[in-house]
């Protein structure tokens, strides 16, 4: 089976490499999809952000457990259903980290629904709930060491 796990990724955290590992026990491929959302000013480098992830989930660097699997890394500047649509994948991974997560990803999937009623939305549950892509560069941009936080060097 074929998932894509799609995001800002501003940048890819510890709580971000949680939800692909959970993934990728559940999925034969993925599909890292950084999504260039038009509302959003990115505050880290979108080519650095690719290349840290494929560095994360590089056979040759990363831990046994992404051996086996085939981990697809790009950036996409259309709408995430028909990217997966495009590509034939059947699932949508999302990742919670509580309740408001919960609310917006439930919003999120009834507009996917109405593009593309045939992907199957995915929620797995993180564990770094006070963790967020947003503190990482409150953390950052104040000059804070971040790298207990986020997998490669920012």
């Amino acid at each position: 089976m074929k998932a894509c796990y799609a995001g800002s990724f501003d940048p890819f955290t510890n709580g971000h490499l949680d939800i692909l590992t959970k993934a990728v026990q559940l999925f034969d491929r993925i599909d890292i999809v950084i999504a260039n959302n038009p509302k959003k000013q990115r505050r880290f480098d979108m080519s650095d952000t690719l290349k840290g992830i494929i560095q994360i989930v590089n056979p040759a660097t990363s831990s046994s457990l992404f051996h086996s699997k085939t981990i697809n890394v790009t950036s996409y500047d259309g709408l995430i259903p028909t990217y997966c649509s495009d590509h034939r994948i059947t699932h949508l991974i999302r990742g919670l980290r509580g309740t408001s997560d919960w609310l917006y990803e439930e919003e999120l999937a009834k507009a996917y629904n109405i593009i593309c009623p045939e992907i199957q939305i995915v929620y797995l549950r993180g564990t770094h709930e006070g963790l967020s892509s947003t503190l990482v560069w409150e953390l950052y941009s104040r000059g804070r060491d971040v790298s207990k936080y986020v997998p490669y060097e920012l």
